[in-house]
């Protein structure tokens, strides 16, 4: 199973699109796995990551969207994942 990681912050209109519409397209991939880590509450995750906004999108240990992505983009990643 591989596990999307969404590093956020707390009040962040964008992460709460980018989680809101990873958690609508990931319904159509039963093998992936959202993971929402909060980097003021978890700097150290962000740290490790080396992320420098928020939202950042980690798929297999390295970043690979930072904002909100297109909804088009999150599935060909993810269909690449299968």
């Amino acid at each position: 199973m591989t596990t999307i990681k969404i590093f956020k912050t707390p009040g962040c209109a964008s992460c709460t699109k980018a989680i809101d519409l990873i958690k609508k397209v990931i319904k159509d991939y039963p093998k992936l796995k959202v993971k929402e880590i909060n980097i003021v509450e978890h700097p150290d995750n962000a740290v490790k990551y080396g992320i420098m906004t928020s939202p950042t999108i980690v798929i297999n240990e390295k970043v690979v969207f930072m904002g909100v992505p297109s909804e088009k983009a999150l599935r060909k990643k993810f269909e690449s994942l299968k």
